[in-house]
């Protein structure tokens, strides 16, 4: 008996391996077009003229520069463009290569980490398991004793997008949508702040910065003396290559991205629960031997 489950433990680590596998396959195919093929075959006017994505870049472009003459963000240093030869791969009709740089709003702010206490206090602080496995989790939050004023730059935003500088090779550049209300929380100083320009998706883009492509990028770029929590800077976030789709195949993307995520979802919460029936059937069989002794 003992023999069989461990064959049956062995196959459901391989399905929930599997499992985690399918989700970056789903998020790769998701950053080079493929999951909406067939979508744009049924839809060419809206992968053409002023739907092409390079049209979109324009408007984001433009909307940039309004803002930085009225003053209302700072002029960053342009990025070098993007060559043929540097080009991953072959984007599909309609879509543009970008850098991160150029559809965020400002430069990457690091966050602020002052020291918790144990008291109760009006400022949260978000910690890093609040953004380590790609989802914001509220829960995760020490108490600060420090006045953070209202108009200050660490107060988090809904869909603002916050990227782990900071973390274990694993974990180094994990992104999440920050879904709390207003100035709720501030962030620490091991996370970078994104705020992406509209009418960009912000699921769009944190579903491709969770893609192997981009992940792998920034794990092949993190570096510090320490070995255990490399680091990723500013730099390197900026001049992330991003595919940018047409903007109503941004919301194919996402919708197709989500459906897929979800059906997995219920593989993962079906496979755990068999995990747990394994667990309980040697449990039950340890009883009935020990008992019958």
């Amino acid at each position: 008996i003992e023999n069989e489950m461990g064959d049956l433990s062995g196959e459901i680590t391989h399905q929930q391996s599997f499992l985690k596998q399918l989700r970056q396959l789903v998020l790769q195919d998701a950053i080079e077009g493929k999951l909406t093929t067939n979508w744009r075959d049924k839809h060419p006017e809206f992968i053409s003229g002023d739907n092409h994505a390079s049209k979109l870049l324009e408007k984001i472009k433009a909307e940039k520069e309004r803002l930085i003459k009225e003053g209302k963000i700072k002029k960053d240093k342009p990025l070098a463009p993007i060559t043929d030869a540097e080009k991953p791969f072959d984007l599909p009709e309609g879509w543009v290569w970008s850098k991160l740089g150029d559809v965020i709003l400002h430069l990457p702010r690091n966050g602020y980490s002052p020291k918790e206490v144990a008291r109760e206090t009006s400022i949260k602080s978000l910690k890093l398991g609040a953004t380590t496995y790609g989802k914001f989790n509220p829960r995760e939050f020490k108490y600060i004793a420090d006045e953070i004023p209202e108009d200050s730059v660490f107060w988090l935003e809904p869909e603002d997008i916050l990227i782990q500088r900071s973390n274990s090779l694993d974990y180094v550049g994990v992104s999440a949508i920050y879904t709390g209300k207003s100035k709720e929380f501030i962030y620490p100083d091991l996370m970078m702040k994104i705020k992406i320009m509209r009418p960009l998706s912000v699921n769009l883009i944190y579903n491709f910065l969770s893609s192997p492509l981009i992940r792998d990028y920034f794990r092949s770029r993190a570096k510090g003396s320490q070995q255990t929590m490399p680091k990723i800077n500013q730099g390197v976030v900026i001049n992330a290559f991003l595919p940018i789709p047409p903007i109503d195949e941004q919301s194919a993307i996402v919708e197709r991205v989500d459906k897929l995520m979800s059906m997995i979802d219920e593989l993962e919460k079906q496979v755990s629960e068999r995990k747990d029936q394994a667990e309980m059937l040697m449990q039950s069989v340890l009883r009935e031997a020990f008992e019958k002794e």
